[in-house]
C-alpha cells in the first residue's frame, strides 16, 4: 500500500482521470451524435451517442483504475486499446444498424474528432494538475 507522496499522487490522477472520464462522456457523446448528423445516419438523437459512449467511458474508468492499482499500463495498454475499438466498432454497429463499412468510417470520423477534444481538455486539466 501507498504512503505519503505516492498516495497523494495516485489520488491525484485518479481523481483528475475521473473528472476527465465524466467530461468526455458528455462531449463523445456530443461529437458522435454530430458524426451521426454529418453521415445522416437515421438515428441522430443523443441519447443513443450517450448510451455508446457511457458504455466505452465506463470501461475506460474500470480500466484506468486497475492500471493505477496495479501500475501495470505497459503491459496491458496496447491490448485495452485494441478491446476498446473492437467494443466501439459493434456499439456502433449495432446501435446504429450499419454495414461494417459505414460503421468503420462512423468509428474514424468520431475517433479523430474525439482525439481532438480529448487533447484540448486533458490540456486544460493538465494545468490544474
Amino acid at each position: 500500500m501507498a504512503y505519503g507522496f505516492e498516495a497523494v499522487l495516485t489520488t491525484s490522477a485518479l481523481i483528475i482521470s475521473l473528472i476527465n472520464s465524466v467530461i468526455m462522456i458528455f462531449l463523445g457523446a456530443w461529437l458522435l451524435q454530430l458524426t451521426a448528423k454529418l453521415m445522416k445516419l437515421k438515428d441522430k438523437g443523443f441519447a443513443t451517442a450517450f448510451r455508446i459512449a457511457l458504455i466505452l467511458g465506463i470501461i475506460g474508468i474500470v480500466w484506468t483504475v486497475l492500471l493505477l492499482i496495479t501500475l501495470a499500463f505497459a503491459m496491458v495498454g496496447p491490448v485495452f486499446v485494441l478491446a476498446i475499438i473492437v467494443v466501439a466498432l459493434f456499439l456502433i454497429k449495432g446501435a446504429y444498424n450499419l454495414d461494417w463499412s459505414k460503421t468503420i468510417i462512423v468509428a474514424i470520423i468520431w475517433a479523430v474528432l474525439y482525439i481532438i477534444a480529448s487533447g484540448i481538455i486533458n490540456a486544460i486539466l493538465g494545468l490544474f494538475m
